[in-house]
């Protein structure tokens, strides 16, 4: 079958399994190499919060990830607590950084010219937000925090 390029739009010849597969994105591994270099150089940033956080701020945050958040413990494949949320506008995920740090990044591309950029923070920053936004989670966002900081049981 003939794909174009992402990358350079050249136009290349791959075998139907490919194509079938999804592998059939790129002409050579230099324009995956430079597509990828492309797509995440802007979206890596600081881990650093820029302000002082407000009640207000922690208020929104709290609302945004009861629709969006992911709250995760360590376990044997995670070394660290992490709190993340995806989006295919990067404004909210910019808000996000800007109370609270970590690091934004292209997750991946749902639909042609539609990418899905992920939000994410680990450690002790990720912990103090889970305390920080706990009283004003729905009780299903809760347990998830509860089951997140709860301490890691050897399994055997």
């Amino acid at each position: 079958m003939t794909m174009k390029c992402r990358h350079c739009s050249k136009e290349f010849r791959q075998p139907k399994s490919r194509v079938v597969n999804g592998r059939a994105k790129f002409c050579s591994r230099h324009c995956k190499t430079e597509a990828q270099k492309k797509w995440t150089t802007n979206y890596t940033t600081s881990i650093s919060p820029i302000r002082q956080i407000q009640s207000k701020d922690v208020y929104w945050a709290a609302g945004f990830l009861e629709g969006e958040g992911c709250f995760l413990g360590p376990n044997q494949s995670r070394c660290s607590h992490s709190v993340s949320a995806g989006q295919v506008n990067q404004q909210p995920l910019r808000d996000l950084q800007d109370v609270v740090g970590g690091r934004i990044r292209l997750a991946r591309k749902a639909k042609p010219r539609s990418n899905i950029f992920q939000w994410v923070v680990y450690g002790a920053r990720a912990r103090g937000l889970m305390m920080m936004v706990y009283p004003f989670m729905s009780n299903v966002r809760k347990d998830q925090i509860r089951i997140a900081l709860s301490p890691v049981r050897a399994v055997g």
